[in-house]
C-alpha cells in the first residue's frame, strides 16, 4: 500500500501542468449563473460557482479530461447541467465559455 501512495505521488509530482486562463466571456457567464441562481438560494449560488471554477482549474492538470466538441474545442460537464467550452494550446488551457446543458446549440456570435 505504501509503494502505492509513493508511486502515486511521484507520477503527480512529473505530471506537467499548463497555465488556465478565463476569458471575458465566461467569467461573465459564471457571475451570470450564480447571480440568477443567488436570487432564490445564495449559498448554492456559491456552492455552484465554486464547483465550476474548480472544474475549469482542474484542467491545468488534466487538459483532456473533457469531450471533444466542435471547432477544435473540448467541453467538460459539471454537475449535471453546466458545461465548460474550452481550448487547449501548447501552454494554455483558454476557458471560452460556460453554459447551461440547455444553451448547448449554436448562437450567432458565440464560440
Amino acid at each position: 500500500m505504501a509503494e502505492d501512495v509513493g508511486q502515486a505521488r511521484r507520477r503527480a509530482t512529473t505530471t506537467r501542468m499548463v497555465r488556465v486562463v478565463w476569458t471575458k466571456l465566461a467569467i461573465d457567464r459564471l457571475e451570470s449563473i450564480r447571480s440568477y441562481i443567488s436570487i432564490s438560494n445564495p449559498y448554492a449560488a456559491d456552492r455552484l460557482a465554486g464547483r465550476i471554477f474548480a472544474a475549469g482549474q482542474s484542467l491545468s492538470e488534466f487538459p483532456r479530461r473533457g469531450r471533444p466538441a466542435r471547432d477544435d474545442c473540448r467541453e467538460l460537464v459539471v454537475h449535471r447541467s453546466y458545461v465548460i467550452l474550452y481550448q487547449i494550446s501548447a501552454e494554455t488551457v483558454s476557458i471560452l465559455d460556460v453554459r447551461h446543458a440547455a444553451q448547448l446549440q449554436d448562437e450567432p456570435g458565440q464560440p
